[in-house]
């Protein structure tokens, strides 16, 4: 524009104004765009200069205008980067906050479950006792007194005092498992399952047990949950196994992955979920005794261990356990065979 009054009358009265002060008579205006966007107006003017502007100085201005938008672009991405930065930080101190936060309040709630834990073992135990004592002496001191319904009554008190005792001690194993220091160390599950199964054997000489345990499974772990691991998981295996005509059991791993088999009552897949849980029981009481604790504290200590542990069955067919144990090194199968079936060894009573 080399002549104000060309568009004077397209501006502002408050901008009239103001260009009249200064004095200027021509000025050029070259938008500043960047990666397609407006980002303003170049306004240029020389109050002091005589003559209309040039064609140089209309192509000098053009070629400054996107340098001054790239740099206007750059500035709004550092500040935007400033700002997201800010709040970045604030957000983790928040984040760092709620952590600190709600670890102390876990740590409360733990203390707290440790010590109504301690206060259940100490307060219910001893009246516990003293009911289930007292109707030992009861049976013992005065039988000839009693008539059978009177025995009968104060066996089943006597019998459900023990049960209420062996629950609690279970339940207070449990609570435990992940206060218990770790030992690592490497584990032979093949010896540890041979002897658990021979002390069960004990218990039932009469029983015809097949067992097929794969030789040098062995894993890194804490020995003493390892063992407790087994035995339960061998001892659900002999326990619904019972009714059946032979008991049958194997035990191995195959790719990282230890398995436990037994053809006794299996359960529903339907009910998986609930296979795991304290004081869930997929079957009868009466015919299966049990706390309901044996597959929940097996869960919790494969967990401690860094493992998982599944299962599958199938009613009346049998139930397959898997678990695995990473405790700072992968479960390792000590040999040269990786399929199970090829390196086992049979078990069977005398």
């Amino acid at each position: 524009i080399n002549g104000i009054e060309q568009v004077q009358e397209l501006a502002r009265q408050e901008n009239q104004a103001f260009v009249a002060e200064l004095g200027v008579r021509s000025f050029i205006c070259v938008p500043i765009v960047c990666e397609g966007e407006s980002l303003g107006v170049l306004a240029v003017d020389d109050a002091k200069r005589e003559g209309e502007l040039l064609q140089s100085d209309l192509t000098l201005i053009q070629g400054i205008a996107p340098v001054i938008g790239i740099a206007i672009r750059n500035a709004m991405r550092l500040a935007n980067e400033r700002d997201l930065s800010e709040q970045l930080r604030k957000a983790t101190e928040h984040l760092e906050r709620r952590v600190e936060e709600r670890t102390a309040e876990l740590s409360r709630a733990q203390e707290e479950l440790e010590f109504l834990y301690d206060s259940v073992s100490h307060d219910l135990r001893t009246p516990l006792r003293v009911i289930y004592g007292y109707g030992d002496l009861l049976l013992e001191g005065y039988a000839e007194k009693l008539d059978e319904t009177a025995k009968d009554y104060l066996k089943c008190m006597i019998k459900g005092g023990e049960q209420m005792e062996a629950t609690l001690d279970r339940t207070l194993d449990f609570s435990e498992v992940n206060l218990r220091e770790l030992k690592l160390r490497p584990v032979d599950l093949s010896a540890l399952a041979a002897q658990v199964l021979l002390d069960l054997k004990i218990t039932d000489r009469r029983r015809t047990v097949i067992a097929e345990i794969q030789e040098s499974v062995v894993v890194t772990g804490d020995e003493a949950l390892l063992r407790s691991v087994m035995e339960n998981l061998l001892g659900n295996a002999w326990k619904y196994s019972a009714t059946k005509a032979s008991t049958c059991i194997s035990f191995g791993m195959e790719d990282g992955v230890c398995y436990l088999s037994d053809n006794g009552e299996g359960f529903d897949m339907a009910q998986a979920d609930r296979l795991f849980m304290p004081f869930q029981r997929l079957h009868d009481r009466k015919t299966f005794a049990g706390h309901g604790l044996g597959l929940a504290m097996v869960r919790r200590m494969i967990e401690r261990l860094g493992g998982r542990i599944w299962a599958t069955g199938k009613p009346g067919e049998g139930a397959t356990f898997y678990f695995t144990v990473d405790s700072g090194a992968n479960p390792r199968q000590a040999g040269d065979s990786p399929h199970p079936e090829r390196s086992r060894r049979s078990v069977r009573p005398a």
